[in-house]
């Protein structure tokens, strides 16, 4: 029998004549009960409020007044809400019923407006009504009716202005956001066809480094095989490019303008700092290259490698992003990417990454790429020296030295971060037995503030739509670390041998 009650009242068209009938109810017998005080106080030999009249009628009064108020209340409640009246009338129950009940009594006073009429003549005439005097108490329950229904049916028109309002902004405003954050309208088909050309230049990379890799070949010399890494970093400059065309295409900035707003990419490699590739880097990245250093000699876990080998400056194409070329086909069928020069206006240095359960510690990682490794995810920086300055965990002379390195580096005032990995799906909360699949950090920067429209939601919608893109990004990586560690162990035994 419960179970039976709770269902019919979950119901919403269950509750809706429920709703009704209480309403009807309650509107009735509002109206004898007026009926009956006024009535009582018309009777009364002194028409005044007294105190006999009072104690006489003190219940009704007190039940009149009680339920005025529980109509009040209801009014700005939703217990009101009748989905089949609103429907097909366009208001709630409440609002229809005030308006046929002002309108009922409203006609029932104009029947019987010959009592108002002889009221009148009795006080223009100064004739003596008192044989027979005209019956106030129809005429005075209507007038109280009409204007109770009048105060109550405007406050909730009011009311009911207000959420109209309200709703009508909410969707102007999912209207704006939506047409902000659009990308173009060619920003699909070309990050589809990017995709594809990164993924046939993985292709060739993958086929350079199966030859470095096949033993039954003979071992190709240090020169053949740093030949293949230089093949690979062109590949990955082009990578980039692709993927900085795109953010600047969906920052809505036309590249074929002349504009002072240059955009930039990077990937900073990220290694283990007990790693053996990183002695590929020793030579292009002193000790002194490190930056950020926690003071009292905390070891970092990794080391992110900012290497202008790996940096492009994206360029102004006259064409547009519509018709801008990555490769070429050589006379064999094979893609031949396009040689986009380093960035030279990149200093190679090298940021740490503390891994550790120290908050204290790892509250020391930098804004930015080594923020993207420790929590997992993009990073969207709007105002690189603002963010600076609002990180107020690091210490005093960590953060003034974050603060002048972003007011120095003109070219990053607003930068994204993305963290390249062979996987981003279903990472754990902590993602602590994730920790190594990263294998860098895909930076997108620009020397103006509020990249993406300073609107973080576009930087997540543009994240999201160029994942598959950044996962063949990583993969280029992973076979690039490869490649570097067979290129070292082939040094290493030359060395030895020469020993």
């Amino acid at each position: 029998m419960d179970s039976g009650l709770v269902k019919i009242w979950n119901d919403k068209n269950a509750r809706s004549i429920l709703n009704l009938i209480i309403c009807l109810a309650a509107t009735c017998y509002l109206a004898l009960l007026t009926y009956d005080v006024v009535t009582s106080f018309t009777l009364h030999e002194n028409v005044i409020l007294s105190i006999e009249f009072v104690k006489k009628e003190w219940g009704s009064l007190l039940k009149f007044i009680l339920l005025i108020i529980a109509l009040y209340y209801c009014s700005n409640t939703k217990w009101y809400s009748n989905y089949p009246v609103q429907k097909f009338t366009g208001s709630h129950l409440f609002a229809q019923l005030l308006t046929v009940s002002a309108i009922l009594a409203g006609a029932y006073v104009s029947i019987m407006s010959t009592d108002i009429n002889s009221a009148i003549q009795c006080h223009l005439t100064e004739t003596q009504c008192a044989d027979d005097p005209p019956n106030f108490t129809a005429i005075s329950v209507g007038i109280i009716l009409i204007v109770l229904f009048y105060i109550l049916h405007g406050t909730h028109s009011v009311k009911l202005k207000n959420e109209r309002e309200k709703h009508e902004n909410d969707q102007s405003e999912k209207l704006r956001l939506a047409i902000q954050i659009a990308p173009p309208p060619y920003f699909a088909k070309k990050l589809a066809d990017y995709s594809d050309i990164v993924e046939d230049m993985f292709q060739e990379m993958s086929d350079r480094y199966t030859s470095l890799l096949d033993e039954s070949l003979p071992p190709k010399p240090i020169q053949e095989g740093e030949k293949i890494l230089e093949e690979q970093r062109v590949i990955i400059r082009c990578s980039l490019m692709a993927l900085g065309r795109l953010a600047q295409a969906y920052d809505n900035v036309d590249p074929s303008e002349k504009t002072a707003v240059k955009y930039r990419a990077n990937l900073m490699l990220c290694l283990k700092s007990d790693d053996d590739i990183c002695s590929h880097f020793e030579e292009t990245h002193t000790t002194e290259a490190l930056r950020f250093a926690i003071p009292f000699g905390a070891k970092p876990y990794f080391k992110l490698y900012i290497d202008e080998r790996y940096s492009i400056n994206v360029e102004q194409k006259a064409d547009k992003l519509n018709n801008a070329d990555l490769f070429e086909i050589d006379r064999e069928g094979h893609i031949k990417p396009l040689v986009f020069e380093a960035d030279e206006t990149v200093e190679n240095a090298i940021m740490p990454v503390y891994w550790e359960e120290n908050k204290d510690v790892t509250n020391y990682n930098v804004i930015g790429a080594p923020k993207s490794i420790v929590k997992g995810g993009e990073q969207f920086i709007s105002n690189t020296v603002k963010e600076a300055r609002a990180a107020s965990y690091y210490s005093e002379d960590i953060q003034n030295s974050v603060i002048d390195y972003f007011k120095n580096d003109t070219k990053g005032r607003s930068i994204v971060s993305l963290p390249v990995a062979t996987r981003h799906y279903k990472l754990s909360q902590e993602h602590k037995e994730d920790i190594d699949r990263f294998l860098g950090v895909i930076n997108i920067y620009r020397n103006t503030e509020d990249i993406f429209a300073g609107e973080k939601k576009n930087f997540e919608f543009f994240a999201d739509f160029t994942r598959p893109l950044r996962l063949v990004i990583a993969r280029m990586a992973y076979t690039h670390f490869d490649s570097i560690a067979i290129v070292e162990e082939r040094k290493a035994d030359k060395s030895s041998t020469n020993d």
